[in-house]
This record gives C-alpha cells, structure tokens and sequence, in this order.
C-alpha cells in the first residue's frame, strides 16, 4: 500500500483516460515519446521504449548525464538512487524509464541553488505534484531555513551540511531527496496522525554504512523544526498519467502472448523487479496495473457511514499505520497485484487475509472469473511445485481485483475492532523479514483473544498459518525454534488485546532516535569544520569512478564476472553459444586470455599471491563464486545477462583423481593441447556432463549432491581435517604465540588460582556492503605508447598499480592509477580491489577499448571477500575478588579459499587480544584456517574486534563464576589501574605515549550515571511487569585501547607534495592516502591552513587533489587508521619547508592577509624561490622536527622483533569507553538499544565533527557485527534486502558521544608524559571505536541473565553465546 489517503472522484475519469495511454506507451517508438524534464532541462534523447530499461540507468547514460541518483544495491533498499518524479520520491532503480514520459524530474542536483535549472525544476515539479504531498505555495525554495545559505544550498542539502550527515557521501543525494520529500510531506499533514506518520518512517528507506544516521537524523530535526503544517490542505491526489492507470486483463494477457518464448512477466510495481533479479530472472516487461488499495479508499470515503463502530480500516488508523516491508520510497510505485503474485510472503498478503480479503481471478486463456478468499489463493500458490522463478515468470491465474470488506463482517462485535500487526527483521523495515503477523481484536480481554486466530507468516516456511495458540495442529508441527516464536506473537497480541487503549506502547519515531550529546569541549570552534566536499555530496555533484564519462560513453565496454557454482570440482570449461547468441557481440575472457601473469594480487605489500585472477581450465574450484572469466558486452546490463547465460562445465572429482589430473594435464604443452589433455581425461560425455552441471543442487555455501568429498565450510571441519594456510607466504609470516610467560608456569598460575572459567565463543564474518561496489575503469594505449591509465575505487592505488602492470606485462610506470574517492569502504577495496581493476585492464588491453568493470551487489556480497570469522577458546583464573591472574586465549580464523591479508588480520589479533587489560601471566596463539568459502580479507578493525571481544567474554565468565560484576572485574584489570600495570604482554610500556585508559574509563562511568542507572535497571527486571511482558533490560560498559599503525614499522609512511600558486594564493595538495569518508581532505587542508595561517593563507585557498600515482608514488594503502596521521604529518612538514623558505622574505612590517600573502608568493617566484615542497610522514623522531608543539623528550623509534614477539610497535594508543542499555523482548528476540555513551580519546581532535562522525558510524557498524550481521547465515545471503546491514531504526533513542578534553588528557603531574601523536597531536578514531559496539551485546547478555534468573536458572552455569546475538538466538537462550 503507498498511500493511505483517500482519491477524488476525478480519479475515476482520470483512470480511464489513462488506461489508453499506457497501452499506446507498450507500442510507442522513439520517435513519438513525450519529452522529459530533469532539473528542469529537457535531455536530448527521448526516453526509449524499452520495459527493461530502469529510470536510474537513463538518467546516468550519456544521453543525460545526471550522474546524481547512484546505483548501489538495486533492489530499492539503499536509498542511494532515489529521485522526485512529479513530486514523489521513488527508487528509480526499480522505475522504468518509459513510465516517466511527460515527467517532471528532479534529483539532488536541484538542491544546490547554483543554476537556473534548478529553480525551475523544482517549479515545474510543484506544478504537477499531487497536493496531498506538496503544496506548491511551500516548494522548498521558498522554504526558510537558517541553513539555506551554505554555498547556495536549499534547506534539505543545506541541513546535511550542517550536521555531518555525509561521510562517503555516496547515499547523501538520495537523502537529501528523502528529506526534501519528508519535509514537503509534512507541510502538507493536515493532522496530528498524519505528521507522526512521516516521522514514523523518516529515512527508513536508507541505508547508510558511514554516518552512523545520526548526522542525517539532526538534519531532519533542524528541517522539520523549521517546517509548519497548515491548518487545512486540499484532498490529496496523485498526478494522472502512469499512476492512476491501468490495463485491462485481456490486454495483459495480448501481453504476455506476444512475449510467449520469452522469459518475462508483467510487473506491478517496482518491488516485483528486484524480486525477480533476486530469483534469477532474465529480461522484464513492466506492464501497468490499477492502484487498489487506493480505488478501496476512495470508495473508504465515499461511503463509509460516519457512525459505523466496526470500519475496520478507519479504527485501525488506516493501511499505512501497519508495519510494512518497504520504505516510502519504494511502496508510492507499487501496486497490491503485484506484491500478491510474489513468491515470497509479503506483510500486505498477512494484512489482507486477516481483514478476510477476497480475489477475483481467472485462469490463463479461460475468460471466466471466480471469486476465492485470498488465503486459498495463497495457499494454492504455496503448493505449486514449479521453481520460484517458474512460479512468477509464468503465473497460472491472473488477479483481476481484490475485494476488501469495508466493515467487519461479524454481528456480534461489541467494541470496536482493533488491528493487531507485527513485524520481525533486524532492522525493522525494509528487510526480509523472521515473522509477520496480524489479528483482529473485536473484544477486551481473554474473549478479544479467542475470538479471532492470528494470521502468521514465518520465513521458515511457504504457507501462511492461522493459529490461535501454540498448541494448535498446525504449530504443533512446528520445530522448537518456530514454536518459540510463534509463542511470543501470542504473547505480544494477548497483552495488545487485554489492553484499553487502542495503540500500544510502542518505540520512539525515527526522528526521535539519536537525541543526545556531541562535544569536544576545549577543541577551538575554528576546527569544527564541515567537510570541503560536502555541499557537492549533498547536491549530487561528487564524482566516483562509476560516474566518468568515459563509463556511460558509446564506445566503452563493459565487463561481468562469470561465477563459479561449485566448490572443489574440476573446471572443465565454458560453453558461451547462449550468451553470444542472446547478447550481440558478447566475447568470454579467461585464464588463457590474460597478457601477463594470471595473479589477483602479483604484487602487493599486505596479500600472498596464492589466488588467479580467473581460475585456469583443469584447476579446481575452491569456493562458490570464484571468478572463472568475464564477460564482455556492449553494456553493463548485456554483460550481466551475458554471463548468467554462460554453461559452465565441471567434474567432481576426489584428491586422488585431481593429482591424476594434474600430472595427466603437465604432460601437455601450451594452453590449447592442455584443454585437449582435460577433455580427453575427463571420463564422463560432455552431454552426461552438461546435464549433471545443471542439476546441480547446491545450498549456496559449496555442498553439492554427489560429491566424493564435501568442502570445508567450517573452522571445525577445517580443523578436524588439518586445513589451514601456510605460517609464511609472500613475505607475510604468522607470527608465534604472545606470551608473558612460559607455558608451564601458566597452567601452575592457573591451578593456584581460586576461580577458573572456560569456554568458547564464535564470532562470524562480515560482509564490507559499502554502497558503491567495486568498480575499475581502464583506458588502453595511450598515443601508441604501451601505457595503461586506470580509475579504481581502492585504498591501493600503488597495488593496483603493479598488479596491472603484472598483468598486462608492462612496467609499472607505464600504468597510471587514480583513485577519485570511495564511495564508502571498510578494508574491502583494498586487497579485494585489485582483481576488479586487473580483470578491467585486461578487459582493455584485448579488446583495445576502454573498458569498464562494476560488480554487482549480489556478486560483491557472494564473492568479494569478508571480515575473518573466529572462534575463541579461553580459560581465566584469578581471584574471588576479582583479580585476573591467568589467560589463556587461543584464537581460531577463518581466513577463506585463500591467504589475502589472513596472516597479518591474526598477527593483529595477537597483538591485541589483551584489551584492554593487564594479566601478569598471559599467552594467546591464533592459526588460520583454509576452508572453501569466499576469501577473508581486511575490514575495519583487522582482526581487534574478534580478539578483543574473545577476552571480554573471557573476563564477563569469570565475573560470573566469582560473583561480581562485569564491571568491577573490568575496573580491577585495566592497563595502569596499579602501578607496575602499564605494559603489555609484547614489553610496550603505555605509558610512554600518554596513557588515559582509566581517566576515559571513570568519565565515562560518571558522565554515563551507570551506578544509578545500574539500580534502576535491577528494579526494573524485579518488578512483575518484566516477567508478564517479557521485557528485560541489561546495562554494559566496555572499555578501549587500539594500537595504531602497521605492525611492521616500514609500512607507516606517506608522502605528500604541496604547491604554492603565485598567482592568486592558492594551494594545492597532493598526497598518498585515499578519501573513503574518514575525511582525509579536510583534514589536510586544515594542517596546511594552520601551518601557512601565520603568513596570510586562508583555509579556502586549499585544494586536494585526487590520489593518482603520477603525482605520489609508492604510496601505502589507506588502512590501519594510519592515513589522515601519517599524511598529515607529510602535509605538516612540507608546509613548515615552504613557510621557512618565505620567512626571509616577509621582513619586519610584514602583516598576515589574503593580499600580503599573495604579493609574497609574487615575490619569491621572481626571487626564484622554490614553491613546491614534498615530504615524508612517519612515525619517528625525524617527523617532531617541524612540530612547534611538541614538549618532552623525543618519541622512541618504532621497533619490533618477529622472532620473540617483543617490541613497541605502535606509535601511540587510541583508548575510550561505551556503555550501553538495551531492552530485551525475551518473546520475539528484538534487543532495543534505548541509550548509549561513549567516550574516546582522539588527542588534540584536527575536526571534532569528523571525528565524532567516525566514532558513530564505527558504533553502528560494530553493531552489526555483534547484534545482527552474518553473511552464511541462509537466510541473509544474496542480496541487500536478506542482509541485516543495520537501519536507522537500530540507533539508540538516547546517544551521547564526546571526546575527552585536553585537560581531561593531561591532568597535573603528566605533562611530561605527552607526545605529538601526528603532524598536529591529533588521534586516529577511524577503526578503534567500533569494537565498542560489543557493549550492547553485553548489555543484551545481562537482559538475558535476568530472565535466566526469575526462571529458576542458574548464572553461573550461563554460556556465553556466540555473535552475532539474532533475534533466535536470544529466543534460545531463554526457557519459555
């Protein structure tokens, strides 16, 4: 349902005028296609006909050229793609573009006020938009705002600006369109309901991985405080055209019989064509539909009697007040018929049945209609034996109406009827969901609840289920896991009927969520800047790899990964005749194809090359999803296709026959006799073979039917069959276990002490899901040189740069690689970037055209690697008053088919699974395991996070086993809390860098109130109401401490090089680290603005230029959290050269302003003095030389030993502090976050805004690592709307981030004790505060524990579980 809000009569009319016009648009050609509006321009090619051609993509090609609205995930889940067409934001990637002729329409482009264009846009756009939801009187450019003035921003851009809500900015056009939408949305509420509605589901429709949403929620306070509703507005409509109409069912079947051989549907609404991409689908015809729901409302309004107690859908607060699936964004383009031909169980089919809907139907050619209730039909569907993708492709009945009662049909009904919903997912909305549920309460009390079953429709299972308790048939035949929730929707719906009031208790609204605190007291105001790129993120002016115009130009090829379907089985080879013959001009590229050496990684600092790029014929797979070639095509979306119609041969064959194979196939020389040598080796006929490929069963992690040996899916099973990767391999060795004793003495420390806990716990992968997927752009020669020139988005442009050259057998300084900016990134386009930018170039360099390489979302989350799983195993003694005297930790990873960066994630690891806490004898040991799923590679926290929270887990066992708090056992071990207690088990004394451990870690306890929090907490799981409910509340706090910098000392380095322009003053920056969202750019400008301030400089006159390895060479990845340090003191010292060369020349009147500076920039380029300077960043006492600040002794050099683990490896140590309160539905499994605190040291902040920024993304990020995420869990694989990336409705309602002070670092008497941390005593919070996020899982466990408690059990015996803690999970742990 889109919009609960009643239609016009004029509607009827308008309906039927249409219906003739969208079935002349199914035949229109180009020729006679009405023109189109965008920003208020008319583009210069009409929209084409074509069905399957997606608004976004028209908008992005070259005949447009509005690259604002991003492709990211499409199946309308993101956010990034939304556009206002005729003043409706919709997805526009789940929009064809023929459905928008005659069209106004406006991206964020508009937003930015700089062009004539946009006014007008946004004129024509409040024209034509329905005045339900704009009023044109209130277009946003006569709105006032106290932001409106930022680079000409209008309110909605403006308001983001503001308040940080763009890191990567890669989603940020999409939600300014949102906010934009919401807010003219809310001008137009004529009522109190209606404004809760749109603050309801504010920014549900977005998904953001950087911002933490709490920068994009304080926009939209700030835009909705300024906005007033009117007292009354005209009836609301939608505009005539394409969504008032539809087609009549003898047309769609005309339709669907002239595209008989093909395999296509008609689509009603955009939700259905992400479903299908999601199935597999081929080609998509969309044909148009009448809106329903919305002809039900209309006939709502016209006849519904005012003094009819049981109108059930105006008692139940309309449609719109139910939970449903999607977003605003994505439900104002469907239609009702469509979400009912889903193969999946959809929120509205659950809505409908319980409302005892009926549909008219037919069968395919049989004229006759039959009226059945919507539960048969569902239930026929359910039973159809066909394919998921042949259920909906080629349906069997055709839906002519649904029929939706207008009053409850039950006489007897003594109050009036009550609509009961629930929705399960982890993020609330927007999600595939655990549960969905619906009743009708007709009564108070027990006789509301056995008068009418609930409708439940479990993920779990095909059919819908009618159950009014758990000991009915039906959820008798239920597994334990399902009954328990089944349970806890009874509960749920018998408190909501015993009720009186007709709402319950319910969370806060979206725009209520992350209210609280963010300061960085004593940082000046100066520094808290915006980012210098954020009013062009906002307006949708960023440019990304994927928005050049080399991409979208005609010439451009385009290429997609053919994946493999199976694991260790033998790669016989490709069968392309499909694919060339379905897609003109398609060619397969693979192994034998590749100029150079077939390496994803030949040369790089962090990877072992143990991984092809494209798997050779006669190599066995090693994982589903292994790249086997690519496909080339004219187009992104012929490529696609191309390789999904590519057959792909195998054979399954044990170790023994492989190394048969293997010696068999050496014996043949070159790449042809050695596919002739395979063929002739393979015992099976090609047809038997071809035939078993295709009946193929595979689960989606690499089990196949028939195997001789199934693959290793598991650190176990990889365990248990001695699966693991080499200790050293390029370069990269493992390092041994990190102890501070001997192993003997351990076990005697243990045997002495009083109490010993041990276990095990698992934390799962993580899947990257940055926004913008990996994407390579390669130019050919260049003049007839042999040259390369790439565009990637990666934080290794010097990798990328070998890798090339590797490939195409050139040397490296014939390949030129520029990084723009990223949008988003966590560690996933370091390493793994390399393969996307190889495959492109060799894409290129064969065809000899420039050559594009986008993954897809789908693809991306199948193949493209993933944070480490890990499973720990402890044992913790100490004593009864909470001292830890003994740990041991051994430490298990799951490193994937390949190396990658596996052994130095274990290395950190290692280094730091002591946490936060000193143990006098201590040792941890970590091996890597080899199984046969998709690569484990670098993500944010490598490898910290997993270790850290294994020893948390460690130390909240033994407080359970010795009786104490979790937190008085943390307060007891900290680093420092005694003396002699500050160094850690590798001999690096914290102390040397200004150790502010327990300074951060009382604040926090004090600033957080958690004593008194702590007691009201315990009162609040002592009183009944808890136990009746199921509601338990937990409280947790978790303290930091995160080494910075890379373990081997070499690789902390950066180079940068700054130019002066005598010209006017300006300044150019160039440097070695990679704008990903940390802000990097901003940073710099703000060392060079504060080092050159002094002679007249202003911060505007700096630019920074895009990361290209013509202008810094030999640059590093942008990892480790090292880039904005390392960089800046690079920027810092190169400034302090320019500045000591212009001295001389300043003289003694010399007074700082724009125009002194520029007349001494004149002045030195006629004295010929040198206006550029390059320099190098390290973590050293060379780099304190230009550091006026610094006071003390120098810094000690970086040094460490691999050989006896011993050292000091780190330059200095972030450390902070979170504390988290939850409440836990023991019923249902949700884990509400109601408030969090964190606090971190950042040293003398460079940008609290950014800073603060990080700190709250990282949280959020962290959250899904521990509370939701996990990428092998079956049902949150392959896709954006199965994976639980958290939402906006995951932050807390309360949320309070600070940054310690100055003096709060440097309290009296530890002076001396302080050290220039960067170029400007700032510290890095990229990476470290995610780890803090495991403070609501603790929380979330002490919830638990309570419940355990009041149910008999005992706490002491309570297991540790595993991450992340689901929803079942919580179910599980506590009896019913």
């Amino acid at each position: 349902a889109s919009q609960s809000r009643p239609l016009p009569r004029e509607t009827a009319n308008a309906s039927r005028q249409a219906e003739q016009h969208l079935e002349k648009r199914w035949t229109m050609s180009c020729d006679d296609t009405p023109s189109v509006k965008v920003d208020g321009r008319v583009p210069l090619s009409p929209v084409p006909g074509r069905g399957d051609l997606m608004l976004v993509d028209w908008l992005r090609s070259e005949a447009v050229g509005e690259r604002a609205p991003k492709v990211a995930c499409r199946e309308g889940v993101c956010g990034a793609c939304v556009v206002q067409v005729n003043g409706v934001a919709l997805c526009s990637c789940l929009l064809p573009a023929w459905e928008c002729s005659e069209s106004v329409i406006r991206t964020a482009r508009s937003l930015s006020g700089s062009s004539g264009g946009a006014a007008s846009a946004s004129t024509e756009a409040s024209s034509c938009r329905p005045s339900s939801s704009r009023d044109p009187a209130s277009s946003p450019s006569s709105m006032p705002s106290a932001c409106a003035q930022i680079s000409g921003l209008q309110p909605a851009a403006a308001a983001l600006v503001r308040h940080g809500g763009s890191q990567c900015g890669y989603c940020t056009a999409g939600a300014a369109i949102i906010l934009d939408d919401a807010a003219s949305a809310r001008r137009a509420c004529s009522n109190a309901s209606a404004v809760a509605d749109v603050e309801e589901c504010l920014l549900d429709g977005l998904l953001c991985r950087c911002t933490g949403y709490r920068g994009l929620l304080e926009a939209a306070r700030e835009l909705f405080s300024e906005t007033e509703a009117p007292a009354t507005q005209p009836q609301p409509q939608r505009p005539a055209g394409p969504w008032t109409g539809g087609c009549r069912l003898q047309s769609a079947e005309e339709l669907l019989a002239s595209w008989r051989r093909e395999n296509v549907r008609l689509c009603a609404g955009g939700t259905s064509l992400g479903v299908l991409r999601a199935l597999g689908g081929g080609g998509v015809s969309r044909g148009p539909c009448t809106e329903l729901l919305e002809q039900v409302e209309r006939r709502l309004t016209d006849e519904q009697d005012a003094s009819a107690r049981c109108s059930l859908l105006r008692t139940a607060g309309e449609l719109r007040s139910c939970e449903l699936l999607h977003d605003e964004e994505m439900r104002v383009g469907g239609a009702v018929t469509s979400v009912l031909c889903q193969p999946a169980r959809s929120d509205l089919i659950v809505l409908l049945i319980t409302l005892r809907a009926r549909v008219r139907v037919r069968q395919r050619h049989d004229a006759r209609l039959r009226t059945v209730s919507l539960s048969d039909y569902c239930h026929e569907a359910a039973t159809d034996e066909r394919t998921p993708l042949e259920r909906y492709v080629a349906p069997r009945l055709l839906i002519e109406s649904v029929l939706v009662p207008l009053r409850w049909p039950d006489p007897a009904a003594t109050s009036p009827p009550r609509l009961w919903t629930r929705r399960l997912s982890s993020r609330g909305v927007n999600n595939t969901a655990e549960a969905v549920a619906a009743s009708v309460c007709c009564g108070d009390g027990e006789s509301s609840v056995a008068a009418a079953p609930v409708v439940v429709a479990l993920r779990s299972r095909p059919q819908l289920l009618l159950v009014s308790s758990v000991e009915d048939q039906v959820a008798r035949g239920l597994d334990a896991c399902s009954r328990r929730l089944l349970g806890g929707l009874l509960a749920q719906r018998r408190s909501f009927a015993s009720t009186a009031t007709v709402t319950p208790p319910s969370p806060p609204s979206n725009l209520e969520r992350a209210v609280g605190v963010r300061a960085a007291p004593g940082v000046p105001n100066e520094r808290w800047r915006p980012r210098l790129d954020a009013h062009l993120q906002a307006s949708g002016r960023c440019t990304y790899s994927g928005d050049l115009a080399v991409v979208h130009a005609a010439g451009t090829l385009h290429g997609a990964p053919v994946l493999s379907s199976r694991a260790r089985s033998l790669f016989l080879g490709v069968n392309t005749e499909r694919a060339v013959r379905a897609v003109a001009g398609a060619r397969f590229l693979g192994a034998a194809d590749v100029p150079g050496e077939n390496s994803a990684f030949p040369v790089s600092d962090l990877c072992a090359a143990d991984e092809p790029l494209f798997l050779p014929v006669g190599e066995r797979t090693s994982f589903v999803g292994q790249w086997l070639g690519v496909m080339v095509a004219r187009s992104a979306a012929e490529a696609r296709r191309a390789a999904r119609l590519v057959h792909v041969l195998y054979r399954s064959v044990n170790d023994d026959d492989q190394r048969t194979m293997e010696k068999h196939v050496e014996s043949s020389a070159g790449q042809d006799e050695k596919r002739t040598a395979v063929h002739k080796a393979n015992t099976l006929t090609e047809d038997k073979e071809e035939q078993d490929a295709n009946a193929t069963a595979i689960d989606g992690k690499g089990h196949r039917d028939g195997d001789e040996r199934s693959a290793v899916l598991s650190v176990e099973e990889a365990e248990e069959r001695g699966s693991f990767l080499a200790s050293q391999s390029g370069g990269v060795s493992l390092m041994p276990p990190v102890r501070t004793c001997t192993p003997a003495e351990l076990q005697a420390e243990l045997a002495r002490c009083e109490v010993v806990a041990s276990g095990e716990v698992h934390t799962a992968a993580q899947a990257h899901f940055h926004l913008e997927s990996q994407v390579a752009v390669a130019c050919p020669e260049d003049g007839g040189q042999q040259t390369a020139a790439v565009y990637s988005s990666t934080q290794d442009p010097r990798g990328v740069q070998c890798s090339v050259a590797s490939a195409l057998g050139l040397r490296a300084a014939a390949v030129e690689v520029e990084a723009i900016r990223l949008g988003g990134d966590f560690g996933g386009k370091g390493p793994r970037s390399l393969p996307v930018a190889v495959a492109a170039a060799v894409i290129a360099a064969v065809c000899g055209r420039a050559a594009c390489l986008q993954v897809d979302r789908q693809t991306e989350l199948l193949s493209q690697g993933r944070r480490h799983g890990m499973r720990a195993r402890y044992t913790c003694g100490g004593d009864r008053d909470g001292r830890v005297r003994a740990l041991q930790v051994d430490l298990l990873l799951d490193g994937g088919s390949s190396t990658d960066t596996s052994l130095l994630v274990a290395n950190v690891a290692l280094m730091n699974a002591d946490a936060a806490y000193y143990v006098s004898h201590f040792e941890v040991g970590a091996r890597v395991a080899r199984t046969n799923l998709p690569t484990s590679t670098a993500m944010r926290g490598f490898g910290q996070p997993q270790a850290t929270f294994a020893t948390e887990v460690a130390l909240c066992a033994f407080a359970a086993k010795a009786g104490l708090a979790p937190e008085e056992v943390r307060t007891r071990n900290l680093f420092g809390a005694a003396s002699g207690t500050d160094v850690t088990p590798y001999g690096q004394r914290l102390a040397d860098g200004g150790c502010t451990l327990c300074t951060t870690w009382r604040t926090l306890l004090r600033e957080s109130e958690f004593a008194e929090r702590r007691a009201a907490v315990d009162r609040w799981n002592a009183e009944e109401r808890a136990r009746q409910s199921g509601r338990w509340r937990g409280l947790a706090a978790v303290p930091l401490k995160y080494g910075v910098g890379y373990v081997p000392p070499a690789l902390n380095q950066a180079a940068a090089c700054v130019h002066a322009l005598y010209a006017d003053g300006s300044l150019v920056i160039s440097h070695g680290g990679v704008e990903m969202g940390q802000g990097i750019g901003t940073k710099l400008a703000a060392v060079a603005a504060e080092v050159l301030g002094v002679l007249g400089m202003r911060a505007e006159d700096v630019r920074v230029a895009p990361t290209s390895t013509a202008t810094v060479a030999n640059a590093l990845p942008s990892g480790a959290s090292v880039a904005c340090d390392l960089n800046a003191r690079a920027v810092a010292s190169a400034c302090h050269q320019l500045r000591e060369r212009l001295m001389p020349l300043c003289g003694p009147d010399y007074r700082p302003s724009y125009e002194a500076w520029c007349s001494l920039l004149s002045r030195a380029f006629f004295a010929q003095v040198h206006l550029s300077a390059i320099s190098l960043g390290l973590y050293d006492e060379r780099a304190d030389r230009f550091d006026e600040s610094h006071s003390g002794p120098a810094a000690a050099p970086l040094r460490w030993d691999w050989r006896t683990c011993r050292g000091s490896p780190y330059r200095y140590f972030t450390y902070g502090a979170a504390a988290a309160e939850v409440e836990v539905d023991v019923n249902t499994g949700e884990v509400e976050l109601l408030r969090v605190d964190a606090l971190c040291d950042a040293g003398d902040s460079l940008n609290p805004a950014l800073d603060i920024g990080q700190v709250e993304g990282a949280f959020v990020q962290g959250f899904g690592l521990f509370m939701s995420e996990n990428p092998d869990a079956p049902e949150q694989r392959g896709s954006a709307l199965c994976y639980s990336v958290p939402g906006v409705r995951n932050v807390a309602h309360q949320l309070n981030v600070r940054l310690l002070s100055p003096a709060e670092r440097a309290p009296s008497g530890e002076e001396g004790h302080r050290r220039s941390y960067s170029g400007q005593r700032a510290k890095s919070v990229g990476e470290p505060p995610l780890s803090l996020a495991c403070s609501v899982y603790f929380a979330a466990v002490d919830a638990i524990r309570a419940a355990r408690q009041r149910s008999g059990e005992d706490a002491s015996e309570f297991v540790m579980p595993s991450v992340p803690l689901t929803a079942s999970a919580v179910r599980d742990l506590v009896p019913i």
